[in-house]
Formats: C-alpha cells, sequence, structure tokens
C-alpha cells in the first residue's frame, strides 16, 4: 500500500510517496479503500509545524482526515459495515492531527469515527461528520456528508 507520509515538519519536500504494510483491521475497526480524499487547509498547517492544539504530532504521520471511499475488510465487533460497502467519513474521533490517514491508498479507521455509507446511513451516533461546538461548523460539515453521500450514490448508480 501506498501513502504520502511525513517525518518532520517542513515544505512540501518533506512529503514521501512510498510503500508501507497496512495491518488488518483491530476489533472496532474497518479498513477503507480510499477513493476520493480531502485536501485541507489543515493539513498544510501540521506539515509546517504550526496549528497543535495539546503536543505536536508523533512522527510519522500520514496527513488527512477526511475521505470517501470502499470499505474492504472488518475487524472483530464491527456491525453496520460490509465489505464492499460505499463509505465516507469526516474527522478521526480526535484532535484533527492524530490518528489520521486519508492521504493513503486505503487505511483502517474506527468504526465509531464517524464513517456513513452511501445509503445514509450512519454507523455511529450521532452523525457521520465530526461534532462541533459551532452550529455553523455544524451545518457546514452536514452539508459536506450529504455532498459526499450524494456523490458516492451517483458513482454506485451510474453505468460504466
Amino acid at each position: 500500500m501506498k501513502a504520502v507520509r511525513l517525518y518532520e515538519n517542513g515544505g512540501p519536500a518533506v512529503l514521501r510517496w512510498e510503500d508501507m504494510e497496512l495491518p488488518p483491521p483491530a476489533a472496532g475497526e474497518v479498513r477503507i479503500r480510499h477513493t476520493a480524499i480531502a485536501l485541507n487547509f489543515s493539513d498544510i498547517n501540521v506539515r509546517r509545524g504550526g496549528f497543535y492544539i495539546a503536543k505536536p504530532p508523533r512522527f510519522p504521520v500520514i496527513l488527512g482526515n477526511e475521505a470517501a471511499g470502499i470499505v474492504d475488510s472488518v475487524g472483530p465487533g464491527v456491525t453496520g459495515l460490509k465489505p464492499g460497502e460505499r463509505v465516507a467519513y469526516i474527522g478521526t474521533g480526535g484532535p484533527f492531527y492524530e490518528a489520521t490517514g486519508s492521504y493513503a491508498e486505503s487505511m483502517p479507521r474506527p468504526a465509531a469515527s464517524g464513517c456513513c455509507s452511501a445509503n445514509g446511513q450512519n454507523t455511529s451516533a450521532p452523525s457521520c461528520w465530526a461534532p462541533s461546538a459551532r452550529p455553523r461548523r455544524r451545518r457546514l460539515r452536514r452539508r459536506m456528508a450529504a455532498i459526499i453521500r450524494s456523490s458516492i450514490a451517483r458513482r454506485t448508480s451510474s453505468p460504466r
């Protein structure tokens, strides 16, 4: 599996496209093969070395918090998702620079971190977007989730 990894802070030159071993999903996790990822300015800030909430990240880091893809496999105890299902996620269930990984071809994700399926079913409560204290941001995340679900549904239903 290939991923863009970061071993130190700096400019774009510190990003490395490299092979890495991907562990099977652990209990409560799903492995998602990414078909689309989001590029966010917060990723640039992390790469540059700023924008940390409490502590700097532990290197190496794979950036990215938002993606859509297909479930490759599920770990023990996962219900509501199955291999082959199209999903999207926004956020990792923690700070945006920890436990990230959408800048990779495939990555295990906690099933409870906010995956939602193409049919609009949320696999975690309360929703498939990351929680926010700001109502305006919540509305934006809801809209982003709806756009991602709509895009996945169109890809699923369109003839090839």
